[in-house]
Formats: C-alpha cells, sequence, structure tokens
C-alpha cells in the first residue's frame, strides 16, 4: 500500500463503510456491538457515521468480532484507519479557512473517484467552471465577497479542475446539463460565451462525457444539482452523494439516498441528447451570444 496518497475523508469512509457492511452481514445491531465490545452505543454510532477515528488496538477487535479475519482485507483497513487520523490533509491552509468541512472532504474524494457524475440543474458544476464564470457566481450569491475568499474560491476551483481533468488513469467524468444553464447570462455575454466554448473543449477530452438535457426532461430536473462519487480501493466498491443546498452541503452514502440519486441520473442520462448533439447544442449557444 505504499504511495497511495493520503486522504483521510476517504479513509475513514472506507473504514465506516467495511464495518457497517460487515455489522449488517452479520446481522447484528449497533446494540449488540456496543455489548459484545464493551463499548457505549454512542461510541459504535460515531464510529459508523466517521465521526470519530477507530484506533488500531479497537478495529483489529471489531474486526475479530465481525469475522473480517483476511489477512489482507485487515491490514488494509488497519493502514486506511491510520490514514484517516491524519487530519491535516495537502490543502492551501488559505483555502481551507474559507471552504466548509464538505467541500475539503469533496476535494478528497474527487482525486481518488473512479466515477464522477454530476447533474446540474442551475450553473455548471465547479470543475468545468471558467475563472471569470465562477467570480460571477459567487459575487451573485455575496456581492460584497472580500478579495481573500474570492481568490480561495477560485483557487479551489481550479485545484478540483486540475484534479479531476487531469488525471491519467481510467477514471470517468459524467456530466449532465439542464438545457437552461446553457442560456443562463452568467458574468453577461462575453464571460458566458467564454465559458460555453470552453465546456465544449473540455468535453471533448477521452475522460469527460457531457450530455444536455432537453426542457421538455424538466420534470427530472425538480430533484435538484447533485454528484455522484463512485470510489474502487482493492475489493472495496462505494458511492456517495454530494450535494448543495442554499447556504449548505453535504456528503451521504445511505443506501436509500445514493439508489435514489443513482436512479436519476440513469434516468436523466438516457433522457438527454448524446453528446455529439449536445456539443453542438453547446456551440450553437455560444454562437449566438457572440452574434448578439
Amino acid at each position: 500500500m505504499s504511495g497511495r496518497a493520503e486522504y483521510p475523508a476517504v479513509s475513514r469512509w472506507r473504514v465506516r463503510h467495511a464495518l457497517r457492511q460487515a455489522r449488517d452481514a452479520k446481522g447484528l445491531t449497533q446494540t449488540e456491538v456496543a455489548v459484545a465490545m464493551e463499548w457505549s452505543l454512542s461510541k459504535v454510532q460515531r464510529i459508523e457515521l466517521g465521526e470519530v477515528n477507530v484506533s488500531a488496538t479497537d478495529l483489529r477487535s471489531v474486526l475479530d468480532l465481525l469475522d473480517i479475519t483476511d489477512p489482507a482485507m485487515v491490514g488494509e483497513l488497519l493502514e486506511e484507519a491510520r490514514m484517516s487520523r491524519r487530519e491535516r490533509w495537502v490543502v492551501d491552509p488559505d483555502l481551507r479557512e474559507h471552504l466548509t468541512v464538505n467541500s475539503v472532504q469533496l476535494l478528497q474524494f474527487e482525486a481518488v473517484a473512479d466515477s464522477t457524475r454530476w447533474f446540474q440543474t442551475n450553473i455548471l458544476p465547479g470543475i468545468l467552471q471558467t475563472p471569470a464564470y465562477t467570480e460571477a457566481v459567487l459575487r451573485f450569491y455575496d456581492p460584497e465577497i472580500d478579495d481573500n475568499r474570492l481568490k480561495a474560491h477560485l483557487g479551489a476551483r481550479a485545484q478540483r479542475r486540475r484534479t479531476v481533468l487531469d488525471r491519467t488513469d481510467s477514471s470517468q467524468l459524467s456530466v449532465i446539463l439542464y438545457e437552461p444553464v446553457l442560456m443562463m447570462n452568467v458574468g453577461g455575454v462575453d464571460v458566458m460565451a467564454e465559458q460555453l466554448r470552453d465546456l465544449a473543449v473540455t468535453a471533448g477530452r477521452p475522460n469527460v462525457n457531457v450530455r444536455v438535457l432537453p426542457v421538455s426532461e424538466g420534470l427530472l430536473a425538480n430533484v435538484g444539482s447533485f454528484c455522484l462519487l463512485g470510489v474502487k480501493r482493492g475489493v472495496f466498491h462505494g458511492e456517495l452523494v454530494y450535494r448543495e443546498i442554499s447556504e449548505t452541503d453535504y456528503l451521504d452514502d445511505d443506501p436509500g439516498v445514493v439508489n435514489l440519486h443513482r436512479r436519476v441520473f440513469t434516468d436523466a442520462w438516457e433522457s438527454a441528447l448524446p453528446q455529439v448533439k449536445s456539443v453542438k447544442r453547446i456551440v450553437a449557444e455560444a454562437a449566438a451570444l457572440e452574434a448578439s
């Protein structure tokens, strides 16, 4: 496992996900685990929620209780637990100061996700935004935003863009844009036209797929914007949802929540214009703006 980039949020998620799956497979409740381990119920709950890290000693004991005895699996989870305790992740302190906890975690998950799937119904996802577009969006929500916060958010968007778009592995970025997103005048004609041209170029990358969902399929857009992040590490595979609602953002790996958003994305993907037609639609909108 040497050489693996350390992302505490991802490691913590993997450990708690594995423990929860193993507990369910064994048919034990959280209370039964707590009694068997001589822990408080709140300790079990907080570990499974990822609110606290688990020590190597405690992890070995609970893995034994849950019949996870394969040396390779135990070794992987112990290493993940070690990494999860490294609270300092490589991110500029100036960025961290102005980002939410979940935004910092999103940066980590995007760096390792095998599949990243965005469904956007209002604005472009941050990783596809040009700096001018991002600034226009930020100033819309906070007209008095100070230079430091603006710089931090621009830096975070740029970092996320590089992280996702410049990866050389087999990871894939799939984006569904509800058609009105293309027609919004964000930042003025020049900014919006530049953004659409940039989007069309980005859509030509081999690891990027962009589809436009026509207005006629607007019922699907009522779910709102979200991102599905799929992560594979060894034999482990899991998926979680990231959403921004009003002034809050959150990550959720509840199976019911993930399944709902997975179904919506699949339905929207099948209802959207194919890639070639979507790019033509994007280019046509940019041309219309430039001619106005």
